[in-house]
């Protein structure tokens, strides 16, 4: 799983022209609330959300972020509503998967 090339739609400003590369980079810019849905199968790197949003792999599309160390999803405030559907997340020596 190579990070070359993925496609990330936030749905917002993350077009498949000018895709955003990183889970990171598309909850940066997805309103809350929003939906970042992946459209290339790859690793995606780890990422902190902020805000209630959705981070979606459709079926036949691999997506994982891999932890080598400290955590894959870090939910860093309370409150918030993550939906997570169809990641992979490996734990490859890192401190959790899923941090709230």
């Amino acid at each position: 799983m190579a990070q070359g090339t993925p496609l990330v739609c936030a749905r917002v400003s993350c077009t498949i022209a000018q895709p955003c590369r990183t889970f990171a980079a598309a909850v940066s810019v997805v309103a809350s609330g929003g939906q970042v849905v992946v459209l290339d199968s790859a690793a995606y790197g780890p990422v902190t959300i902020t805000k209630s949003v959705s981070l979606i792999a459709p079926a036949g599309v691999f997506t994982g972020i891999e932890v080598t160390t400290g955590n894959g999803v870090t939910i860093s405030t309370t409150g918030v509503k993550v939906r997570l559907s169809g990641l992979t997340i490996n734990g490859l020596g890192g401190s959790y998967g899923v941090l709230q």
